[in-house]
């Protein structure tokens, strides 16, 4: 059985075709390569006709694999560029206006070994950085209550509970010690 996967690939791609008002999956439009070959046809498109859509794919499906593609810093075509504030407008309304079911998507998506996040921790030098900044910072009343009410209705497994119970009873350990520490150096004991 074999483990290789092949995409579809489109030979007129979707945007001409939607340009030119014609179905893109017609069967001769339409032939199997593998991820790999899939970049490579997407980043020879752009260097022939330097469509935007073409890099994207070709980043999208075979970044670092091929060389040439590389759009970090000034190989970046917004390097340098600002958004307007009508664009970021937009960009903002667009974001708070997603439904449900794309809420859930985009967090099913970045769950688990998906995750950003997942396998990375943070330098002690950047958790001290942030600790600073954060220090002294109080939360409005305001912003308490829309904390709690966004945690209502959550029903937590008895082993997060534990979690929390066990993380909790640490952190009040390491405060009374704390507070202890600063007794002897006042009093001098």
């Amino acid at each position: 059985m074999s483990t290789i996967i092949y995409h579809n690939h489109h030979i007129i791609p979707k945007y001409r075709c939607k340009e030119i008002g014609i179905d893109p999956d017609f069967p001769e439009n339409i032939v199997r390569l593998t991820r790999l070959e899939h970049g490579q046809a997407h980043y020879e498109r752009w260097l022939k006709h330097g469509r935007k859509e073409d890099l994207g794919a070709a980043q999208f499906l075979a970044s670092g694999e091929i060389d040439g593609i590389d759009t970090s810093g000034k190989n970046n075509g917004f390097y340098g560029k600002k958004h307007t504030k009508e664009s970021l407008k937009k960009i903002s309304e667009a974001s708070l206006n997603r439904s449900a079911e794309t809420l859930k998507k985009i967090r099913e998506s970045q769950k688990g070994e998906k995750g950003y996040w997942f396998g990375k921790n943070l330098s002690e030098e950047t958790k001290k950085k942030q600790s600073e900044a954060a220090t002294g910072r109080k939360h409005s009343a305001e912003s308490k209550k829309k904390m709690s009410e966004s945690q209502k209705g959550i029903k937590l497994s008895e082993k997060t509970k534990k979690k929390m119970s066990e993380s909790q009873k640490k952190r009040y350990a390491k405060e009374k010690r704390n507070k202890e520490n600063v007794s002897i150096e006042i009093h001098g004991y």
